[in-house]
């Protein structure tokens, strides 16, 4: 994507979520020019990787394949900011468009649409059984999406 089309995107995505009442931190604001000036009291935005993510995941068709997400908390990721294992991003999914599914092995995301008439389709699977969690481990509702997954009772 050229440079024009990620800022538009950005301004798109702060338009939709200021519209429908979704508040972002002063950091969300800043220009090139302010983070440069931004001295160590920003290192914990900087190793956690907060902030603007526009995507077209490799596809080259954003407005077909992508997304605009603004990381707000992002655990896990770097010492000595591993105090939780959980991600918050305010994430902007345009008309038509589609993202692919994905999975983190150690971190835990919860998603909440807060306006428009998405369709979300949420498939627990996991990586890799050698590291997955015992089934009595998951939560009781995703443990039956799982049970009715294996029995295939569930659309895929």
């Amino acid at each position: 994507m050229l440079r024009s089309e990620i800022n538009a995107a950005i301004e798109r995505a702060k338009s939709v979520l200021r519209v429908n009442g979704f508040h972002l931190p002063p950091f969300a604001f800043w220009t090139p020019e302010e983070w440069r000036r931004k001295g160590e009291e920003c290192d914990e935005i900087r190793a956690c990787k907060l902030g603007w993510d526009v995507t077209d995941f490799a596809s080259g068709d954003f407005a077909r394949g992508g997304l605009i997400a603004f990381t707000i908390r992002n655990g896990g990721v770097a010492p000595p900011y591993r105090r939780t294992v959980h991600c918050e991003k305010a994430m902007v999914v345009g008309e038509g468009q589609r993202t692919p599914m994905h999975c983190h092995a150690i971190k835990q995301e919860d998603i909440i649409c807060r306006a428009g008439g998405a369709s979300l389709r949420r498939s627990p699977w996991r990586i890799d059984p050698a590291d997955a969690a015992p089934l009595s481990r998951v939560p009781s509702r995703a443990r039956l999406a799982i049970r009715d997954r294996r029995r295939g009772l569930v659309g895929q």
